[in-house]
């Protein structure tokens, strides 16, 4: 059985979206021409993924296509 986070997790994990998704869209990082292995879209798909399994309010909304005009992702294996 998954434990479900809680309501102040799940609100960090919110803002952490928002925050690697503001910074992946500045300048000012888009200027550092970092290209790791593990993006910070990668990232932004971790986090939005684990809100949409453990947040009924994140399974409605796709927090991955807020904004830019993105698509959602698709989990590996679906």
């Amino acid at each position: 059985m998954i434990k479900a986070l809680s309501q102040n997790q799940l609100r960090r994990l919110e803002a952490c979206s928002r925050w690697l998704r503001e910074i992946r869209d500045s300048e000012s990082f888009a200027q550092l021409d970092y290209h790791p292995d593990l993006t910070l879209g990668d990232a932004i798909q971790a986090v939005s993924e684990l809100l949409q399994e453990h947040s009924p309010e994140c399974q409605r909304r796709t927090p991955l296509a807020e904004g830019k005009g993105e698509k959602p992702i698709p989990k590996v294996g679906a």
